[in-house]
C-alpha cells in the first residue's frame, strides 16, 4: 500500500504545483487527472466509507450522500498507469482467478485478495453493460462476507423497463442508507441532479467541438474522460472539469493550433492505460488522430429534478452499452459519421465482451458501411500481455492502407 499511496500523494503534488503555476488558464488534462487522483487518493483513505460500482451505476446518488465511488475498472486503470498493476493481478491468480479474464477485474479482485488498499464498505454491482464486472464485485464482497446489492438493466428501453429500473434505484439509495446510516436528502439529490445537467451541457459542446476538421485535440487529451468524469456527476469537480475544457476549446478555435491531422481515427472502448508512445507516435509519424472515443459522447437528455430517479434510469438505459449489439453499432455509425473518421480502431481487450467477445458482430456492422476496423488483440492494462513490436506493426500498417485509401479517394474525385 505504501508504493500506491506514495505515487498517490507524489502524483497529486505535482500537479497542483504545475497548475498553480498555470494561473487562470490551467491546463484542462492536468486538472482532470488531478480529480481523479484525489478520487483514488480517498479510496485509500480507511476512515471513508467508499463504494465499488458497476458501470452503469448513477453516481449522483452516491455523490449527493457523500460516499466517493468507483468501478473496478477505476482501480485497475491507476495501478496500470502507475506501474503497480502486476502484483493485484499475481495476487487474483494465485487464487485461482484466470490470467484468461478481464485484468481489471483481476486487478480489483487482487487488491482485495491481497488487502493491498482499504476494502470498500459497499460493492454495488450492474448486470450492464459488463456482466463480468457484476461477478467481479459479488466474488470481491464474498471475500470480504458482504452482501452486494446488484441492479439489474434491462437491454430495452420500454417504459416497463424505466419503471423496473426506477424500481430498482430507490432500492439501491435504502441499500446505501442502511449501511451508511447516511439519508439522501432531497434538496441534495436535486443539486446533484442540477449539476449534473450543467456537466452535460458543457460536455455537449466540448464534443461537439471536436468534430472540427482538423480536430482541436490531440490524440490522448480525452482519454479516458467519458470513462472517468461520470465518477464525479452530480458535483462541482465535474462541471470544473468539463467547464475547463470547454474554455480551452474555445480558445483554440480563436487560435487553431498547428496540425499534421491526416486522417481521423475513432477509439473503441478503453485506451491501453500503462505507459506506451504508440499513440503519440501515430500522430507524430503518420498524421493519425484519434479524434473520437467511443466513451467520449453524450446519449441521454437532461436529466429532470422533479423526477430524478427515473431520470436517471432513463440514462441507463439509453446507454449504447445496455442494449443490443445493433444499438451500440449504430452509435458508432453515428459517431463515424459526426467526427468523419477515416477508419477505427477496436482493442479487443483480452476477457471482455464488448471488446473480444462481440469484435466481429462490431467489425461486420462497421465495414457493411464501409468503415475500415483494425482489431487489436491487447490487455488495456496488463503489460507482461502486451507486445509493443507487433501491436505497433499492425497500427502502422493499418495508418497506411487508410492514407493509399484516402490517395484513392482523392484520385476519383471529378
Amino acid at each position: 500500500m505504501s508504493q500506491v499511496l506514495a505515487y498517490l500523494d507524489a502524483t497529486i503534488d505535482g500537479l497542483t504545483a504545475k497548475l498553480e503555476a498555470e494561473g487562470k488558464a490551467p491546463n484542462p488534462r492536468k486538472r482532470f487527472a488531478l480529480a481523479a487522483m484525489r478520487l483514488a487518493r480517498r479510496l485509500c483513505d480507511p476512515e471513508v466509507v467508499t463504494a465499488w460500482c458497476g458501470v452503469a451505476t448513477p453516481f449522483e446518488l452516491l455523490n449527493a450522500m457523500g460516499v466517493p465511488a468507483c468501478y473496478p475498472e477505476f482501480i485497475g486503470g491507476v495501478l496500470a498507469s502507475a506501474g503497480l498493476v502486476v502484483p493485484t493481478l499475481e495476487a487474483a491468480e494465485q487464487c485461482g482467478y484466470s490470467s484468461d479474464s478481464c485484468g481489471y477485474h483481476r486487478a480489483a479482485l487482487g487488491v482485495i485478495t491481497s488487502r493491498l488498499l482499504p476494502p470498500p464498505r459497499l460493492f454495488l454491482a450492474t448486470s450492464q453493460p459488463c456482466s463480468a464486472g457484476m461477478y467481479a464485485l459479488e466474488s470481491a464482497s464474498r471475500i470480504l462476507g458482504r452482501s452486494p446489492f446488484v441492479l439489474h438493466v434491462p437491454t430495452d428501453r420500454s417504459e416497463a423497463a424505466t419503471s423496473y429500473v426506477t424500481r430498482q434505484l430507490g432500492r439501491l439509495v435504502l441499500h446505501v442508507s442502511a449501511i451508511t446510516g447516511r439519508r439522501l436528502a432531497e434538496a441534495d439529490l436535486a443539486e446533484a441532479i442540477l449539476a449534473s445537467n450543467r456537466t452535460r451541457a458543457s460536455l455537449v459542446e466540448v464534443f461537439e467541438r471536436c468534430t472540427d476538421v482538423p480536430s482541436p485535440i490531440r490524440s490522448t487529451e480525452l482519454k479516458n474522460l467519458g470513462i472517468v468524469l461520470p465518477l464525479f456527476f452530480g458535483t462541482a469537480e465535474a462541471e470544473t472539469v468539463a467547464g475547463a475544457w470547454l474554455d480551452e476549446l474555445r480558445l483554440r478555435a480563436e487560435r487553431p493550433p498547428k496540425t499534421g491531422e491526416r486522417l481521423r481515427l475513432l477509439w473503441l472502448q478503453n485506451r491501453l492505460q500503462f505507459k506506451s508512445k504508440l499513440i503519440e507516435d501515430l500522430e507524430t509519424d503518420y498524421g493519425a488522430v484519434i479524434v473520437a472515443d467511443e466513451f467520449n459522447d453524450i446519449t441521454w437528455p437532461p436529466l429532470d429534478p422533479e423526477n430524478p430517479l427515473q431520470s436517471l434510469a432513463e440514462r441507463i438505459l439509453f446507454h449504447p452499452y445496455s442494449g443490443t449489439a445493433e444499438v451500440r453499432i449504430a452509435h458508432l455509425l453515428d459517431l463515424v459519421r459526426r467526427y468523419r473518421v477515416d477508419g477505427v480502431i477496436n482493442p479487443c481487450h483480452f476477457g471482455c465482451k464488448q471488446g473480444t467477445g462481440s469484435r466481429g458482430l462490431i467489425e461486420r456492422g462497421l465495414r457493411r458501411a464501409e468503415v475500415p476496423v483494425l482489431n487489436l488483440e491487447v490487455d488495456c492494462i496488463d503489460s507482461r500481455n502486451f507486445s509493443e513490436g507487433q501491436v505497433r506493426t499492425r497500427l502502422q500498417a493499418f495508418v497506411e492502407l487508410l492514407l493509399q485509401r484516402r490517395e484513392l479517394s482523392a484520385e476519383v474525385l471529378p
